[in-house]
Parts: C-alpha cells; sequence; structure tokens
C-alpha cells in the first residue's frame, strides 16, 4: 500500500535540509572567529606579560629617581599605540567574520526565497478551495520577513562603518598628539 505524501512535503524537507547546512556553516564561522579573536588575545596577553617584565627589570636597573620617572614617560606612548593596534585587530576580526557571514545569509537567502516561493506555488495549487487568503497571509508574512532582514541588514552595515570610522578618528587623532619628553633634571 503506497502512503499518501502532503504537497510540497519534498520541498519543505529540501529547505529543511539547507537551513541545517545554513546554520551548521555559520555556527563554523563563528568558530573560525572566536578562534582567530583567541588566538589575537592569547599574543596580546604574551607580548605585554614580556613588555611588563622588560619595564621592571629595566627599573630595578634604574640608579635613580629620575631615570624610574624617564623610563614611565618612554614607555606610555608606545603602550598607547599598542593597545590601539590590538584595538584594530579585534574591530578587524569582527568586521571579517561579520562580511562573511552576511555573504553566506545573502547567498543562502536568495535561495530560500526562491524555494519557499515554488513551494508555497505548489501548495497554493492543491490546496482546497477557499484557503487562498490562507496562502496570501503567509506571502504576506513571507514580504514582512523579506523587508525586516533587508532594514536589519542595512542597520548592520551602519554600526559597521560607524565604528570603522570612529576607530579611524581615534587612530588620527592619537596619531598627532606629540609625544610627551622626559623631564629634565635641575642641574
Amino acid at each position: 500500500m503506497k502512503q499518501a505524501q502532503l504537497p510540497g512535503a519534498q520541498e519543505m524537507l529540501g529547505l529543511v535540509q539547507a537551513n541545517l547546512e545554513s546554520v551548521l556553516a555559520m555556527a563554523k564561522l563563528g568558530f573560525a572567529g572566536a578562534e582567530r579573536l583567541s588566538a589575537l588575545n592569547l599574543d596580546a596577553a604574551r607580548a605585554a606579560l614580556d613588555e611588563a617584565s622588560a619595564g621592571v627589570r629595566a627599573a630595578l636597573a634604574a640608579k635613580d629617581p629620575q631615570a624610574v620617572v624617564a623610563l614611565q614617560q618612554s614607555l606610555g606612548r608606545p603602550g598607547f599605540e599598542k593597545s590601539l593596534a590590538y584595538a584594530r585587530s579585534v574591530q578587524e576580526v569582527f568586521a571579517q567574520t561579520q562580511h562573511e557571514a552576511l555573504r553566506q545569509v545573502e547567498e543562502k537567502r536568495a535561495e530560500i526565497a526562491k524555494s519557499v516561493a515554488a513551494v508555497l506555488e505548489n501548495l497554493a495549487k492543491s490546496a482546497p478551495v477557499g484557503s487562498e487568503a490562507a496562502v496570501a497571509a503567509v506571502q504576506q508574512a513571507l514580504a514582512a520577513g523579506e523587508a525586516a532582514y533587508d532594514n536589519l541588514n542595512r542597520a548592520f552595515k551602519q554600526v559597521t562603518t560607524i565604528a570603522e570610522s570612529n576607530l579611524a578618528a581615534v587612530t588620527q587623532t592619537m596619531g598627532n598628539v606629540p609625544q610627551a619628553k622626559p623631564a629634565k633634571r635641575p642641574v
């Protein structure tokens, strides 16, 4: 005895499988971004530890208080510049991960929209008489979802642009700050 299949069941199963693959790809992308960020954090922590130990050694080797003050002043700006470079690197990891995620979402969104439209069309053809309003409601919900996605995508792009321009402004501003000169010792 042959089992009856619901209209569009195979197409829906295909959509579910495609969505599962998309979710897995996004999870892998998230893990790759987290790995890059973790490596960046470990490298920054290692460098900070090395620099701190070198600074302590230099301070302990100083012969007088003026040498310690001069050492502190000489370490300030390079430390700030390294912090700024670290912030740029973190922002770059986030921007690259976001860019790749948006690319994948855009790619899959177009495929899914076509598939859903085809499934709805098949369901509408085999739907009982009088169900046109339900099919139209589902189509309107899908159109609203597309509009919401477009708004969200624009917002993400604006946030990224603002973050990049703020980081560039801070970098520019800090590049223009004159370096502090060590205090002269009284003679």
